[in-house]
């Protein structure tokens, strides 16, 4: 395939896969942005022209559209596209959450999918070009789509480096949860431990550095295993007493806090996993009415 790219979006994500597309020798054939200021700069880091306005430019030159838009604005730039897509053009949007299949919905022409980098990519105008580059070369790029328009994510995965996985057409929202549940989730796990070590005396200022590097272990135990061998602690030991004594110290902080509803969410998965290396269940019946125990 041509190795022509039109960028439609020129905030972070779009400027990040521009500038470490061209970068691996893609031809950035145009830009465009509802900000005249941000077509114009990334028109300049591109090396290639630039259009703004409130609707998306035509552009005839390139064989692959990018679609580097917030997930609320897909629907409407698809159509946006649609005015003037050819069957011959490919359509990518670079959501982690959307279907592919909304692009077609909306009449774009020519084969459709996506192309989601699962990592938080740099902002080029700040930390310049080599971190987008750098930082696509190390990540995982989820794609999916119709068949032309995968062989294309995958071509591009590939130059810049990257490690592809295929998704079902019908997995996005699946991905997208799995992505957040440990992303966005981890941060929220984070935060209440450190309320926890500040209940029990330890400065902030000490309790994340301490946080952290346990987290670290457990993620360095994970990559290298698979979670019933990595996973550590009282629930994986089948120490009842420990557990019990954590349920009691966080119900003496009051429900507003939240933490020993927390702790309890977590315990039913927690044992599913223990149970895989032979911890009975059957031993926290009393800690959890309605645990599964076989």
């Amino acid at each position: 395939m041509e190795k022509s790219l039109y960028i439609v979006g020129a905030g972070r994500a779009g400027l990040a896969l521009g500038v470490a597309a061209r970068a691996a020798g893609w031809s950035i054939a145009k830009v465009w942005s509802r900000s005249e200021a941000h077509a114009r700069d990334a028109g300049e880091r591109l090396g290639c022209g630039y259009a703004a306005g409130p609707r998306v430019a035509r552009c005839q030159d390139a064989q692959l559209v990018l679609l580097a838009v917030v997930d609320d604005a897909i629907a409407a730039t698809a159509r946006e596209v649609a005015r003037w897509s050819r069957a011959d053009q490919l359509v990518l949007h670079v959501s982690g959450s959307v279907e592919s299949r909304l692009l077609e919905q909306e009449g774009v022409k020519g084969s459709c999918g996506s192309l989601h980098p699962l990592a938080a990519l740099p902002d080029v105008r700040v930390d310049g070009n080599a971190s987008a580059i750098e930082r696509l070369r190390a990540c995982f790029v989820a794609i999916e789509g119709a068949p032309e328009a995968l062989l294309a994510a995958s071509a591009l995965a590939d130059d810049l480096g990257a490690r592809r996985v295929t998704l079902r057409r019908d997995g996005k929202s699946l991905y997208h949860a799995g992505a957040v549940v440990l992303s966005n989730y981890l941060v929220t796990l984070f935060d209440a431990a450190l309320e926890l070590f500040g209940l029990a005396g330890i400065a902030p200022d000490d309790a994340q550095p301490m946080l952290a590097a346990l987290a670290q272990s457990a993620l360095d135990n994970l990559s290298k295993n698979a979670p019933s061998d990595a996973l550590t602690g009282p629930i994986r030991r089948g120490d009842v007493d420990v557990v019990g004594a954590h349920l009691a110290a966080l119900a003496s902080l009051g429900p507003s806090t939240g933490l020993e509803e927390l702790y309890r969410a977590l315990m039913p998965r927690t044992l599913q996993i223990a149970q895989k290396s032979g911890v009975d269940p059957a031993l926290f019946a009393a800690l959890l009415p309605g645990i599964k125990t076989s």
